[in-house]
Parts: structure tokens; sequence; C-alpha cells
């Protein structure tokens, strides 16, 4: 219960909250059922890494402290729910994870994500088993990806097309593993709006879902 004198919880409340000045979030309703759109304005602020380390937070506390919030979901760019649209946003995103799709296998191996050769991989040879190189963090070696699209209040987004998309940007080079990948690229459509991210601890972290990492808790 609200303590007496509490403004009530409502919409009218979230756009005051989305007036303050130098916020680094805002709250933008999006007049969907069960969702809310955080907007995080400060650009040093990465959304998938901010979530991760609320769910690794809630793995090792046992604790979600959040009574009604199920799920996070980072989206690192938003655009117009089109194809075209989500090609532009997610080149840059996969490429940064992936290379670009244009690479040859040898090259995949060798290409920070600047898009430059990495000297510790010309130094030492690439195992199978390093996805990251040791030094500067650059993406090596193949990898196992799946894509996860999720539409609301849209049934006009063509999804198979979008997985056919994104595949092409990832590039041949590396395989498709939708049980156990080591990336996945999340895309979220709701009404116009499409939200693209892509991720690495995604099925450990249980799906972005807090109750879900609450009960894993023993």
């Amino acid at each position: 219960q609200p303590l007496p004198g509490a403004a009530p919880r409502s919409p009218s409340r979230l756009r005051v909250q989305q007036a303050r000045p130098n916020a680094r979030a805002v709250i933008r309703p999006q007049d969907c059922k069960g969702l809310v759109m955080v907007d995080v304005t400060d650009e040093r602020i990465d959304p998938a890494a901010v979530i991760a380390a609320i769910l690794r937070d809630v793995v090792d506390s046992g604790c979600s402290r959040s009574r009604h919030l199920i799920r996070m979901m980072p989206l690192q760019a938003t655009c117009f729910a089109s194809l075209e649209d989500l090609e532009v946003t997610a080149k840059p995103l996969i490429e940064k994870h992936f290379g670009s799709a244009a690479d040859s296998d040898e090259t995949a191996k060798r290409k920070v994500c600047a898009g430059l050769a990495c000297p510790c991989a010309l130094l030492s040879p690439c195992r199978s088993d390093d996805r990251f190189c040791r030094d500067c963090r650059c993406p090596r070696g193949l990898q196992e990806y799946a894509v996860v699209i999720k539409r609301r209040n849209n049934v006009s987004f063509p999804k198979d097309e979008a997985i056919d998309l994104l595949a092409r940007l990832v590039g041949k080079h590396h395989r498709v593993n939708l049980k156990h990948p080591d990336t996945v690229i999340i895309v979220e459509i709701f009404k116009s709006i499409c939200g693209v991210s892509v991720v690495d601890d995604f099925h450990p972290l249980f799906q972005f879902n807090l109750r879900q990492a609450v009960d894993s808790k023993p």
C-alpha cells in the first residue's frame, strides 16, 4: 500500500520522470501490455553489460529485488521495424562480435572489434577453444550463434526473412547452434520499433529471466 499523501503510480508520473534533466536513463511507456522501455541516454553505458551484471547479482544473491519485473532485455540499438532498417542497425553490432561476413575463415580468426589485424593472433596460433584473445579481448576463432526474435503488437514484420538476413550478415564461417550458442542475436519487435542486441550470456543467465535466476539458487 502507498504511504499516506504519496502520489499514485500512474503513467502521468512516469512522464514526469522523463523530464528530469541530465538523467542517464528515462522511462518511455510504449502502450504495450506488460512492457516498459528504459531509454539509456548515456552512450557510455552498454545496456547488455548492465543487465548481465544485474542477472549475475541475482544469481549470486538469490534475490531479484523486484516484485513485478520478470525479464530484462537489452537493446543496444533501435530502429524502425523493417528489414532495410534492421540490416543497417544490426550490421555494426554483428561485425563487432563476428567480423565482416566477407572475411574468410582464416581472416575471421584475426579480426579485432575495430576491424584491424590482431597482433596477438599473429604471434600465437588461435586454438579452437579460444573465443577471445587473452591479451586484447578481440574475437578469435569461429563462433556458434543463435537468433532470437520476438514480436509484440506486430504481425507484419517478416520473422523468417529477418533470420535469413542476420545469418547473411554473420557469414557462413560461423555455425548455428540453437541449444548452446556462444553468442545470441536478439531482435525485439514492439509495434513499429525494432531493438537489436548481440550478447554472450543469454543462456547462461537464464535468458535474462529474473525469476528463473532466483529459482536457480540452491
